[in-house]
């Protein structure tokens, strides 16, 4: 019972660092929409879509099986697969982040296509052209070592009270554990945790639908590197963080324990009541026979006058 609520306010408190976290554009401005993606990244992306890897965001409509999206007013549906979005960053000066799309502008989010089917090249969207399937891949490109993955832990369910992603119904999403603890104070709460996992042999990354956008690569263009930190290093780190709330809120909860008994022993001692003395000699009333006074004793018989004419002694004549 302790362990489970001790996990609980570490999950809390883990929820609540991340949920107050302030994300900045590459020109240092907050952006109001994104939220932090988890303490296992210091990337961004906006509610509705996906924290992924390489510092990327998955856009709401990119459907991993090419399903097309039809917009109220648009003439034809579109096909967004591979849409991706440049993340913001918890760090104001980017210490920790990649700007992906450095030519575009700072102060808002840029649109990435993924030019390939192994979604291993991309390419920044030119923000004066209309939208769509892979517009800029004919332009310069840049690479990332590993495809796009959702990120294995987040803390954004939680984060958000309505918050609907557009890939959970085309990944398979498994539950690796599920922590609901319940504890009372002055009424009944219950927390549910969820982590999601998303194994890579999950996600189809080949049978998206194949289009005819040629891809070339600029000589001039930079490859880009992954996220500053590195898979095992960043769940160390995440691991660590957790740990470490879980073992101060235990000294905390023992702190407070001990703090309780010791009040609880002074509050007996002080109530005690102060004992009373009580004179046990108390002086004995002396006894008839210990007074001085002299007493006549009672009698219980009176005297008898001797009859007359009987034995009486008569003195002889001389």
């Amino acid at each position: 019972m302790l362990f489970n609520f001790l996990l609980t306010l570490a999950v809390t408190g883990a929820i609540v660092l991340v949920a107050g976290q302030t994300c900045y554009h590459p020109d240092q401005t907050s952006s109001s929409s994104d939220e932090a993606c988890g303490f296992s990244t210091s990337y961004c992306c906006e509610p509705e879509d996906t924290c992924v890897t390489q510092g990327l965001c998955q856009d709401r409509n990119n459907h991993l099986n090419g399903a097309l999206t039809f917009f109220e007013g648009a003439t034809e549906p579109g096909n967004y697969t591979r849409l991706y979005k440049t993340a913001s960053c918890t760090n104001e000066n980017w210490s920790n982040c990649i700007n992906h799309c450095p030519s575009s502008d700072n102060n808002r989010t840029a649109y990435i296509w993924a030019c390939n089917d192994q979604l291993s090249l991309f390419c920044c969207h030119d923000d004066e052209a209309d939208l769509s399937q892979g517009d800029c891949c004919n332009g310069p490109t840049w690479s990332v070592s590993e495809a796009p993955l959702a990120l294995n832990v987040s803390l954004r369910a939680a984060t958000s009270s309505s918050k609907t992603t557009s890939s959970t119904t085309t990944q398979s999403f498994q539950i690796a554990s599920s922590v609901i603890t319940q504890f009372s104070s002055s009424a009944s709460a219950v927390s549910v945790i969820t982590i999601y996992t998303v194994p890579a042999s999950t996600i189809n990354t080949t049978s998206i639908a194949p289009t005819s956008v040629s891809t070339s690569t600029s000589p001039a263009t930079p490859s880009h590197n992954t996220e500053g930190l590195s898979g095992s290093a960043k769940i160390g780190l995440g691991v660590g963080i957790t740990v470490g709330l879980v073992s101060i809120i235990a000294l905390a909860f023992i702190w407070h324990k001990r703090r309780l008994n010791k009040r609880r022993d002074t509050s007996i001692y002080i109530d005690q009541p102060e004992p009373k003395v009580i004179d046990c000699h108390t002086p004995s009333k002396p006894g008839e026979m210990e007074s001085q006074e002299v007493r006549e004793l009672d009698a219980d018989w009176k005297p008898i006058e001797l009859a007359t004419g009987r034995n009486v002694a008569h003195e002889l004549s001389t």
